[in-house]
């Protein structure tokens, strides 16, 4: 039978709406149904399978929503039991529900489903701000009690669902899943559910700690002072709850800080600051700091920067163009007194017109505006021939023998006739050759076409 967990995938999370099973194969153990496709939908012990016919059995397959009410393992529909949701923040809901047009009682149901849907569920999870789920066991599982099984949580009254959580046994039960496992590598939740109707799964929060966001923090700044004083910087922060708690290198402090703000800080000599500390308002570390703020004191500085290049190669495109970043000719320039303020290339885009290679000026200046430069080698690939030119319009060959060539396109609307001899014609194109409405081959005359890579002809 041709519906089987360890040779038959899910239906990919990817193709939403309902979906009904076309197929059953029972094992001796359990039967499972799957669509026309072969792919696994459910699975149910076979005593309770045996009259149940695939058209009952279905999967809704959806986004997964979230729902603010908590619930609790609960026994006989009651509210009794252990809260496994324990913030007001709710969880989310699988992919998947299923559900299934019986009226067998007490039966094991195998509920499928894989990575990617727990990625969605944590996706959700995390952008609240919680820890996600960790292990397919910290999942939970509801039943819809009566009604429309493809019901999701938010939905119903919490006399109208049991949830089955995982409390370690390895015997299925009304309150208890076990995790299983297919062929194919997916996964499975099986449990008993007391009568028929539907359901699904989801997962809360894996702790009850709000998890960090990312927190980035950037410096900037440049004061050219002539004598001892203050400066200003500042640090853009993307991230976190302002107000941050922020430390720069010269030990300078500031609380309540919002980012972009501008810092007032003492300079005696040229110096350059960076931010080596960010809090957020949630007690939330900085996760990345980049930057560097300057504040510089005029001198007697008069040595320009060392400028140092390195030839590079670039490629055209397909559109004949190709560019470089100061980063790809710079090869360490220096400054080896008040640091370098402004890196420019003479050119930094090139086409075809600038033929195999061309040379490129970088200038380098420091903050006191001595400058110094050096000169780069840039080579132009063309790996898609590129710049080959463009067409040649053959309009009436002529009647001997001729070869025509042109580096992309031909086009011609002309005869190919038959004089003292079979006129013979060869057509060599880079790219295309196009014979329009009036092009015409005379019996016993000899046409060729041939489409040549540019730059072969």
């Amino acid at each position: 039978c041709d519906c089987d967990p360890d040779i038959s995938p899910l239906i990919p999370n990817t193709e939403g709406g309902l979906h009904t099973a076309d197929i059953k194969c029972d094992d001796g153990s359990f039967t499972h149904y799957c669509d026309s496709a072969g792919r696994l939908l459910l699975s149910i012990d076979s005593g309770s399978a045996a009259s149940i016919a695939p058209a009952d059995v279905q999967i809704n397959i959806i986004p997964g929503t979230r729902y603010y009410e908590q619930y609790c393992t609960n026994s006989g529909g009651t509210e009794d039991g252990s809260c496994f949701i324990t913030q007001d923040d709710g969880a989310l809901v699988l992919c998947r529900t299923w559900d299934v047009n019986s009226s067998v009682i007490d039966a094991n149901v195998r509920y499928y489903f894989d990575d990617s849907d727990i990625q969605i569920v944590n996706d959700g999870i995390e952008e609240l701000g919680m820890t996600g789920t960790t292990s397919p066991e910290q999942l939970w599982f509801y039943k819809v009690i009566g009604g429309n099984g493809h019901e999701k949580p938010e939905d119903l009254n919490a006399s109208e669902i049991d949830i089955i959580d995982n409390n370690g046994s390895d015997v299925p039960s009304t309150t208890n899943w076990v995790l299983g496992g297919t062929g194919l590598g997916d996964y499975f939740a099986e449990y008993v559910v007391s009568s028929f109707s539907g359901g699904g799964g989801g997962g809360a929060e894996e702790g009850g700690s709000p998890i960090c966001p990312a927190i980035k923090g950037t410096i900037s700044g440049i004061t050219n002072l002539t004598a001892p004083g203050f400066g200003n910087v500042s640090v853009e922060i993307i991230g976190g709850v302002a107000p941050y708690t922020i430390t720069l290198s010269n030990g300078t402090e500031v609380t309540d800080y919002q980012s972009g703000e501008m810092i007032s800080v003492f300079a005696d000599q040229t110096t350059g600051y960076l931010v080596t500390s960010i809090i957020d308002s949630a007690d939330c570390p900085h996760s990345s700091l980049d930057g560097t703020a300057f504040i510089y004191l005029s001198g007697d500085d008069d040595t320009p920067p060392t400028a140092l290049c390195q030839d590079v190669t670039v490629s055209l495109d397909q559109f004949t163009n190709a560019n470089i970043e100061i980063f790809e000719i710079d090869a360490g320039s220096f400054d080896e007194d008040t640091g370098i303020a402004d890196f420019s290339l003479s050119q930094d885009v090139f086409t075809c017109g600038d033929g195999s290679s061309t040379m490129v000026t970088m200038t380098v200046t420091d903050f006191q505006g001595n400058f110094d430069s050096c000169i780069s080698e840039v080579t132009i690939d063309d790996p898609l021939s590129a710049c080959c030119p463009t067409a040649k319009d053959i309009p009436y060959p002529p009647t001997d023998f001729k070869e025509y060539q042109a580096d992309m396109l031909i086009t011609s609307d002309g005869k190919v006739r038959t004089g003292d001899g079979n006129t013979h014609i060869i057509f060599k194109a880079g790219l295309e050759i196009e014979l329009q409405e009036g092009f015409e081959v005379e019996p016993g005359a000899v046409f060729e076409a041939l489409i040549d890579p540019c730059g072969n002809n």
